[in-house]
């Protein structure tokens, strides 16, 4: 209750400000219209008539001034009457001057600007693709209020990026976790994945996972975009939950584009290892109807398919004893060699739809569709070395081990689709007024998902060669080793049989007013606003385990797929035979509860299921005040958090077999005031210095707040949620130096730090007293502090200014170094998970005679990827160097060819435990190349 009266306090006090506020400046008579007036305008490429986004205007000797916002509009507010020269600014092209007058009878002044390129000579090239897009990002940056990365739909193109999470690699300070080869999560300066935010317009999307808040960005095709950016310094009128950073994805507009636009690319390829062709296409329709053009409708739909098999090797480390009960402190328990193979299907579809009578008026109706859908069937041999008995201290003789074998066939189906509404108003007393509200849902399925298991018919001897840990070998010393090729061998034992639906329900409204105002003199504004937001999430998994009951033994040469891969894992493994997916799924529906008998899996079943219910009311007061070159940036937000968690009480007797469950729910109410402060200093019109201080948060995982608990007597080991888990809070300190150039380029670089309070890792720790004295506790908490902090540069240039020849070089570079000290519980303190020390990006670029080629180089350090029991036991993902290779070459105009290479030397995905020398798990997806045709209609 008193938490309650807490929020309405807070808020009452929130509105009488405001209302104080606006009564002040309205007393104060700087809303009379007798004295000032307003200068508006659009700025374009002279010769294109492309708006121009994240241009400077400003009124030379004065502070007042603005950018333009992505149609290329602009509004100076509350000027003076005076005559005044008016300065336009933008990468790549030439300043602008012209004198304006506002005076009692033209209070509204309006003045167009088309800009010249100075870049490039306009007699032989035309300003497009990569250099238009690094223009477009570089301009954005520039004037941004926050501290922010741009990157411009023209970017994405001349990278090999089919999928967002790809294209985010590419940012300073980012790397990717990866899927199947592809990019599928971000970690944001040297953060874990929870701790920033995937949104779409502006608009957080729900998480498609099954446990995790985050979403998985391989769904959404680059496509779509306009552009990606990505905040790492909040403003009090943006979502406070991005610690790491806000990722937002702005789709494309017809008010982007001066005329019609048609663009259609198709492509093919070839993956190395899938031995497959790959498919890939794209459609863009934009287009302005009515009198004045006040009518836009973009239409964009994109496709690709990616058919790749990887070779993958997963080993387990652990304490054994040998026959004389010698300690082997790491032996070799376990080896599974494993051959997926996976066809991707990403479709994506968006719907812009754009009303603007005027310039103080527009709204806009959006939808976007994603589909995903990836086919994955597996084959998985285990040497299961731990089922035998060590004969020696070194691990390296065993009697009696076992092969098993199992096969793995799901599809998963994912999809994601967002609706909104909203319109922005320029209202009288130059206010301006915003509003939104959309509904979001994502879904995923894996069903039906068919796994079945093998066993070898005999018990093997062996010796193991573990002098390459990547590939330990193994020799089988009482039998013929080519007898585990033999089919006949090979008896089958059971089918696991599961489906697992996730759905997720989000509406969001949000609405913000803008006043301007003056402060002794100096033009301002006060920005004021309130966010809801309404998310269910839920979960409900079935599972059934199947064992064959029959009279007679199945073997696998009655349903053999006669696939052996003798080059395996760089020809280090035979791999073969293995049972036929069809076949095996003839079989089960044709004996499913006759000799196949089902037992049902509780808590998969039950134990996993949740339903998660979350509310986020939210309110922000900011202002904005033009001091000269000095632009300060303050206010405050306040979050309250309501959460409804419905989980299960699981508990088994001493059998393992299920006994009882009960329901159980837990409610919360959290609220977090988040007080930022930004400053942007222009040293020069191409020069800023920023600095900010932001205090923001990060939600747990959905999973880990649910209410559920689980015990298996058996193996005394005890699983519960921690619905009392705190979100992650840190204070953000940043501060960044930036100097762009006019022939298209910046140098920047930063230093930042984050004080972390309350990070969250599972922890592993064993009860003491009760009736589960000794049993092994698994749960997520909340760790002590943490900090992290670091330096990022980049440079990114093209050196137009060189003659000839060499004018069309250029490079993209950025380099990001992190050092972290967590508290992870235990007295230990250490990497933060997520942390990677080292990140960088290198790329060489050419751009001329209607060529472009990018040569690129991503490097990652290791990083901790889950906390273990001691440091022996932690996860870690090794470092990552990928070399990737983009060209595209004009055929005639609109006609474009281009190639596209991707991990051209075939770098492996490595996880190991504790050190180096025991990795756990080695991922090799080689190659893929994909190459077409573009076509840009106008």
């Amino acid at each position: 209750m008193e938490k309650n009266l807490g929020f309405r306090a807070r808020g009452i006090c929130f509105v009488l400000a405001v209302l104080v506020a606006f009564s002040m400046i309205s007393m104060t008579g700087i809303l009379n219209a007798q004295t000032w007036g307003d200068i508006v305008g659009k700025v374009t490429d002279a010769h294109t008539g492309k708006n121009l986004m994240g241009a400077n205007v400003m009124l030379k000797g004065t502070s007042y001034g603005a950018a333009t916002d992505r149609w290329g509009n602009y509004r100076i507010s509350h000027v003076p009457f005076g005559t005044y020269t008016l300065v336009v600014t933008y990468i790549g092209y030439q300043e602008h001057t012209a004198d304006v007058t506002v005076s009692i009878k033209n209070r509204l002044v309006k003045h167009n600007v088309a800009m010249e390129v100075s870049a490039v000579e306009l007699q032989t090239v035309v300003v497009e693709g990569l250099r238009e897009g690094q223009m477009k990002a570089l301009s954005q940056q520039r004037t941004s209020p926050a501290i922010e990365n741009v990157v411009a739909q023209e970017q994405m193109e001349r990278f090999p990026d089919y999928n967002v999470a790809d294209v985010l690699q590419r940012v300073p300070g980012i790397y990717i976790e990866k899927s199947g080869g592809e990019g599928r999560y971000a970690l944001v300066r040297g953060t874990e994945p929870r701790l920033s935010t995937l949104k779409v317009n502006g608009i957080t999307m729900p998480s498609t996972r099954h446990e995790e808040r985050y979403s998985s960005l391989d769904m959404i095709g680059s496509a779509q975009l306009a552009s990606v950016r990505v905040v790492k310094a909040l403003t009090p009128d943006m979502d406070g939950d991005a610690i790491g950073g806000s990722i937002n994805l702005v789709l494309r507009s017809a008010f982007d584009y001066p005329t019609r636009r048609v663009k259609l690319s198709l492509g093919s390829g070839y993956s190395r290892l899938g031995e497959k062709a790959l498919g890939s296409g794209k459609f863009m329709y934009s287009n302005l109807f009515g009198a004045n053009k006040s009518i836009g409708l973009m239409i964009s739909a994109n496709w690709d398919r990616l058919s790749k098999h990887s070779h993958e090797i997963e080993l387990e480390w652990g304490k054994e004893e040998d026959i004389t009960g010698s300690v082997i402190p790491w032996a070799l328990q376990d080896i599974k060699i494993a051959k997926p193979m996976r066809v991707r299907d990403r479709y994506g579809f968006s719907v812009n739809l754009g009303y603007r009578p005027n310039e103080n008026n527009r709204w806009f109706i959006r939808g976007m569709w994603n589909r995903y859908r990836d086919d994955e069937q597996r084959w998985r041999y285990r040497v299961r070395v731990s089922k035998g008995d060590y004969l020696n201290p070194e691990g390296t003789l065993t009697q009696k081990s076992r092969f098993v074998m199992d096969t793995k066939d799901r599809v998963e189906k994912d999809k994601e689709d967002q609706y909104s509404f909203g319109g922005f108003h320029h209202l009288g007393h130059s206010i301006d007024l915003d509003y939104v509200v959309s509904y979001s849902s994502v879904y995923e399925k894996r069903t039906p998902e068919i796994d079945s298991d093998w066993e070898f018919s005999e018990k093997a001897n062996l010796a193991l060669d573990l002098s390459n840990p990547n590939a330990p070998k193994w020799n089988i010393t009482n039998m013929e080793n080519d007898l585990l090729y033999d089919p006949t061998m090979w008896e089958f034992d059971g089918i696991d049989y599961r489906n697992i639906p996730i759905t997720s329900h989000a509406t969001v409204g949000a609405l913000n007013l803008k006043i301007p105002y003056m402060l002794g003199g100096l033009p301002s504004e006060l920005k004021f606003g309130g966010k809801v937001s309404f998310e269910k999430k839920e979960r409900d998994t079935d599972r059934w385990e199947y064992k064959w009951k029959g009279d007679e033994d199945v073997m696998m040469d009655q349903m053999p797929s006669n696939d052996i891969d003798y080059h395996f894992l760089n020809d280090e493994y035979r791999f073969g035979p293995g049972p036929d997916f069809g076949k095996i799924k003839d079989f089960f529906y044709k004996n499913r509860d006759n000799d196949l008998r089902g037992e049902y899996d509780w808590w998969d079943s039950i134990g996993e299921d949740y339903v998660a219910r979350e509310n986020i009311y939210a309110y922000y007061a900011m202002t904005t005040i033009h001091m000269g070159d000095l632009m300060f940036v303050g206010g405050f937000r306040e979050e309250i958090t309501r959460n409804k968690y419905d989980g299960t009480k699981l508990f088994c007797d001493e059998e393992g077999d299920y006994q009882s469950s009960e329901k159980v729910s837990y409610d919360s109410t959290r609220s977090h005031f988040l007080p930022m402060m930004q400053l942007r200093y222009r040293v020069t019109p191409m020069t800023n210095l920023r600095l900010a201080l932001t205090r923001t948060l990060a939600r747990p995982n959905y999973w880990d707040l649910a209410p559920y608990f689980f015990v298996q007597p058996g193996s005394e080991r005890i699983r519960t949620g921690n619905p009392g888990l705190k979100p992650t809070i840190a204070w953000n300190l940043d501060l960044m130096f930036e100097q762009y150039f006019r022939g298209i380029g910046i140098v920047s670089g930063g230093f930042f730090y984050k004080d972390l309070d309350g990070i969250i890792f599972t922890r592993t720790s064993y009860v003491t007293g009760g009736i589960y004295d000794g049993y092994r506790h698994e749960r997520p908490i909340n760790g002590g502090k943490a900090k992290l902090y670091g330096y990022e540069v980049a440079m990114n240039r093209q050196f137009t200014f060189l003659p000839g020849f060499l004018s069309g070089f250029g490079i993209y570079a950025n380099y990001t170094h992190t050092w972290a000290d967590a508290d992870l519980g235990f007295n230990r303190a250490g990497f933060l998970p997520g942390q990677a020390g080292d990140v960088g990006n290198v790329a060489f670029t050419y751009e001329k005679y209607g060529f472009q080629g990018r040569l690129s180089i991503m490097y990652q350090a290791k990083f901790l990827q889950e906390v273990g029991e001691t440091e022996e036991f932690d996860l870690y993902q090794d470092d990552h160097l990928q070399i990737d290779f983009s060209a595209s070459q004009k055929i005639v105009d609109g006609l474009q060819a281009f190639v596209q290479c991707i991990n051209l030397t075939n770098e492996p995905k490595r996880t190991y435990m504790g050190t180096s020398s025991r990795p756990i798990e080695i991922n090799y997806y080689s190659w893929w190349v994909r190459a077409g045709l573009k076509w840009n209609l106008k």
